[in-house]
């Protein structure tokens, strides 16, 4: 019995190229079509999910572990921050485990967040303050 080699096809992988402020992207899936995306379209879902990772963190081990609203708002804000000052650990399993997950979770949409507002303050402020040097060069170009 013969085995027949196959032969693949390789698919075209996404082309990303920036362009002007935008991210144009070409998908094999959309058969050559671009979209465009902002590079900041994506913080304000960011900073949303955080804020709702936060406050349902809150309530989790409000339930979970007995503790207050103020207590567990505290041990939120110290394991997202990666604080960590061990004061207030849970003490369940079941807040144990909790916590292992929303560590990983809270503290990598933390990371994202920056590095996203990172890229911001790059691209607006690193470009008013090209503009400012422009300026500055053209007025002291005038006076000599």
């Amino acid at each position: 019995m013969t085995r027949r080699r196959r032969t693949s096809k390789k698919r075209p992988s996404s082309i990303r190229q920036q362009d002007s402020q935008k991210l144009k992207v070409v998908h094999p899936i959309l058969k050559g079509k671009t979209y465009e995306a902002k590079p900041d379209s994506n913080i304000h879902l960011a900073i949303t999910l955080f804020f709702l990772i936060y406050f349902v963190g809150i309530v989790l081990f409000h339930f979970l572990e007995g503790w207050n609203y103020i207590d567990s708002s505290y041990f939120i804000t110290a394991t997202v921050l990666t604080i960590g000052y061990g004061d207030i650990v849970p003490k369940t399993p079941l807040g144990k485990i909790a916590t292992i997950f929303y560590a990983w979770l809270g503290i990598g949409v933390g990371f994202y967040i920056l590095v996203r507002i990172s890229d911001l303050r790059k691209r607006y402020i690193d470009r008013n303050l090209e503009r400012i040097e422009r300026r500055m060069e053209e007025l002291v170009g005038k006076k000599t």
